[in-house]
C-alpha cells in the first residue's frame, strides 16, 4: 500500500498540485507547520529552557518512547515486573515497566519542514518527561494525603498529566490519521475523470497528458484504498498535544474523589477512561466533557473518580470487589491494545472484551431544505458497538 504524508508535497512524478488547481495540500501543510512552530511562545524562558534540554538530550537520544510513563507503571510492579496483556490477542507476559508500552520515535518532531533550532526533534519527548515528573509527585501526594493535600498545585499538576495522557497514545494518533484520510477522500476521492480534467484546465500550469494520467491513477488509488494520506509524525504530535490543555481544564472542573479498592485494579494504554453513564450510547466512546464520570487508576488499590455532578454520599463509598471488577472491565474496554496489572494476576486475560471493530465512524446528516448538502460527524466507536448484550455501566450506585 502506498502512503503519502499530509504536510509534504506529493512527489514530483505525481504532480497532483499541477493537475488539481483546487488542491489544499499546501494549505494543510502551512496549518500543520504553523501548529508545530507556534504552539509555544518561543520567547518564554520556560520554553527556552525546555528547548535547551531537548537539544542536550540529542547527545544520547532515546529512540524508544513510552506511550504510558514507566514511572506510572511501576506502581503495578512485583519484584520489578508487571504483567502486560494484549487485549485483543489474549496473550500476556511480564517485563520491567521501562520495557513496556514503547514505540520507536513515536513523539519525534524531526521533519524537513520544522526548524530544529525552534522545535528540536526531542522537544515533545522532553516535554512529556517534565509532565510525567509532575504527575508522579502529584499522585504520590494524593495517595499520602488525599485530596486535602497540603500541596495546592497537585491537582493542577495531575490534571495536566491526565490531559496529556488522554491524547498522547496510539488510539488518538490512529484516529487522527483516519480523520485525515477520510477528509482527503471526501475532497478528492470521488473526482471523476471529467471533473479532474476540468480542474486541470483551470491550473495556472496546465499538466501534460502524462501528468494528468498519473493524477487519475492517484485518484483511483485514493478510491480503492491502495494509497493512503498520512500526517507527518511531527504534525500528528503537535495536533494531539494541542488538545491536552483543554482536556486538562475540563477535568479540573470536575468533582474529584479518591476511592480505595481491593488491591486488584488494572490500568491500560489509554488509562484516562470516560464513562458515559445514563442516557449515553454503549456503542460510542464518551468524551471527557459529557461523560458522567472519568476514572483513572492511581495504583492497584486506589481509583480517582472525576464526576460531572457533585457526588452524593452513597457515591463516595470505597469500591467492593464486584465493583472493582466492573471498573476493570471498563478499563479493558477502553484500552487500545495493552492492559497492565500486577505480575501475579491474570485478570486482563480472564475479562473478555470485543475487538475494536473500527477506529472511526462517520454519520451523514441531511441539511433541512438543502437536498444537495449534508453535514458529516465523526465519532469514536467503543468495543461494545456491535455487541448484542453490552454490560451495564459500572458501579450502578453512581447513577442514583
Amino acid at each position: 500500500m502506498t502512503s503519502y504524508r499530509q504536510g509534504n508535497s506529493i512527489p514530483d512524478d505525481n504532480n497532483l498540485e499541477r493537475a488539481i488547481a483546487a488542491s489544499k495540500e499546501e494549505e494543510a501543510k502551512a496549518r500543520e507547520l504553523a501548529l508545530a512552530n507556534t504552539q509555544y511562545d518561543v520567547d518564554d524562558p520556560a520554553i527556552q529552557a525546555l528547548v535547551s534540554k531537548a537539544i542536550n538530550n540529542e547527545k544520547t537520544p532515546p529512540r524508544k518512547h513510552h506511550i504510558v510513563p514507566a514511572s506510572y507503571l511501576r506502581r503495578w510492579t512485583e519484584a520489578k515486573q508487571l504483567r502486560v496483556t494484549n487485549v485483543d490477542e489474549g496473550n500476556s507476559w511480564t517485563c520491567a515497566p521501562e520495557k513496556a508500552a514503547r514505540i520507536t520515535d513515536f513523539y519525534s518532531m524531526a521533519s524537513e519542514d520544522v526548524d530544529p533550532a525552534v522545535v528540536p526533534p526531542l522537544f515533545a519527548e522532553t516535554q512529556l518527561s517534565e509532565i510525567e515528573e509532575l504527575g508522579k509527585h502529584a499522585i504520590d501526594d494524593f495517595l499520602q494525603h488525599g485530596l486535602s493535600s497540603r500541596n495546592s498545585t497537585s491537582k493542577d499538576s495531575l490534571a495536566i498529566f491526565l490531559g496529556f495522557q488522554h491524547v498522547r497514545g496510539t488510539g488518538t494518533r490512529e484516529r487522527s490519521q483516519a480523520i485525515t484520510r477520510e477528509q482527503f477522500k471526501m475532497q478528492y476521492g470521488d473526482l471523476s475523470d471529467e471533473k479532474l480534467s476540468d480542474l486541470a484546465q483551470k491550473s495556472s500550469v496546465p499538466p501534460t497528458p502524462e501528468q494528468l494520467a498519473e493524477s487519475k491513477r492517484f485518484i483511483a488509488g485514493i478510491q480503492d484504498g491502495s494509497i493512503e494520506i498520512q500526517q507527518q509524525t511531527a504534525a500528528a504530535v503537535s495536533l494531539s498535544f494541542s488538545m491536552a490543555l483543554p482536556v486538562a481544564e475540563e477535568l479540573s472542573k470536575r468533582h474529584w474523589v479518591i476511592l480505595r479498592t481491593p488491591h486488584m485494579l488494572l490500568t491500560c494504554d489509554e488509562p484516562v477512561v470516560p464513562i458515559g453513564g445514563p442516557g449515553t450510547s454503549r456503542g460510542m466512546q464518551s468524551g471527557v466533557g459529557e461523560a458522567w464520570v472519568v476514572v483513572f487508576a492511581l495504583e492497584p488499590g486506589a481509583l480517582l473518580a472525576m464526576f460531572k455532578h457533585p457526588p452524593r454520599r452513597h457515591w463516595l463509598r470505597d469500591l467492593t470487589t464486584a465493583e472493582t471488577v466492573e471498573i476493570n472491565h471498563e478499563i479493558l474496554a477502553h484500552s487500545h491494545k495493552l492492559a497492565f496489572e500486577k505480575a501475579s494476576r491474570r485478570m486482563s486475560a480472564a475479562l473478555k472484551v470485543p475487538r475494536l471493530s473500527s477506529l472511526l465512524e462517520i454519520t451523514e446528516h441531511p441539511v433541512e431544505g438543502e437536498s444537495a448538502r449534508s453535514l458529516l460527524s465523526f465519532y469514536t466507536p467503543s468495543r461494545w458497538k456491535d455487541s448484542d448484550a453490552p454490560p451495564p455501566w459500572p458501579v450502578e450506585r453512581w447513577y442514583r
